[in-house]
């Protein structure tokens, strides 16, 4: 069962002795339900959060626990031996900063973070899972896109007659400037055809907002594809968002440079 998905900053005094973590608020994206997730034996899911770029406020707990829990990260950190270099190259030879403790217009994502998910299990057992200095998606130097895009779909898929693959895309804008408007084009490959919907509607998005679109993927053989095959126009971005202007009549593309593959399996005869 997981209990929490947290996420951590280190500050550039703290990373020398794997100290000084701040939380930052992470927001997941999903539609609401229960905080809890239990997974059968041997199962995977896939968890969508979102930086919103600020602190996260203090939770409550035992301080005892929190200590605890920050030893622990603390020595995760001080065994693994590939933070150091990982740290020295994401800030030319310096530990990579966290934002630091300013208000909310001031705050600043660092470059990396560390990903911490606490479980638990029949029997009462319990504890942690770390993901340590995991690079953030969008940097500084990130494209100029204003849309952040999460495609889910399942891994394999076995071939029978009339079975279509379940697609989920979720497109946020990531600005908290102003809306974003765009529309989406599903391109379809040889095999691989797409129902319902080739082409969206323009969609307008208010700041650090989220659409979530369900597709059905239809694959005629077997083989390896690549969902991915989305191009996303902008036709309308927040003043000053942009040194080219968006219209509907000169949107601007953008694609998104990751693959999200399906083994798509004959079934057994």
């Amino acid at each position: 069962e997981i209990a929490d998905v947290r996420c951590v900053g280190v500050s550039s005094a703290g990373a020398k002795d794997g100290g000084g973590a701040e939380s930052l608020d992470l927001q997941a994206c999903a539609p609401e339900g229960s905080s809890r997730l239990r997974l059968p034996s041997g199962s995977s899911a896939q968890l969508l959060f979102v930086l919103s770029g600020k602190l996260a406020t203090a939770a409550d707990g035992s301080a005892v626990d929190a200590f605890a829990r920050r030893r622990l990260l603390r020595a995760c950190r001080a065994a693994d031996s590939s933070l150091a270099p990982r740290q020295a190259r994401s800030t030319g030879g310096a530990p990579t900063p966290a934002a630091p403790s300013a208000p909310s217009g001031d705050f600043r994502l660092p470059d990396f973070v560390d990903v911490i998910v606490s479980w638990s299990s029949d029997g009462g057992r319990f504890g942690e899972i770390y993901a340590l200095q995991v690079p953030c998606e969008r940097s500084p130097a990130a494209s100029p896109c204003p849309l952040d895009m999460h495609l889910l779909a399942p891994e394999t898929a076995t071939l029978e007659p009339g079975m279509t693959v379940p697609v989920t895309l979720r497109i946020r804008n990531a600005s908290n400037v102003g809306p974003v408007s765009f529309y989406f084009v599903a391109d379809p490959a040889p095999e691989l055809i797409w129902l319902g919907c080739e082409r969206s509607e323009v969609i307008r998005l208010p700041p650090l907002s989220t659409h979530v679109a369900e597709l059905r993927a239809f694959v005629a053989s077997p083989g390896v594809f690549n969902l991915n095959r989305f191009r996303f126009f902008v036709v309308s971005l927040p003043p000053g968002a942009g040194a080219v202007p968006a219209s509907e009549e000169a949107p601007l593309a953008f694609t998104f440079p990751v693959e999200r593959l399906l083994h798509a399996k004959a079934a057994e005869s």
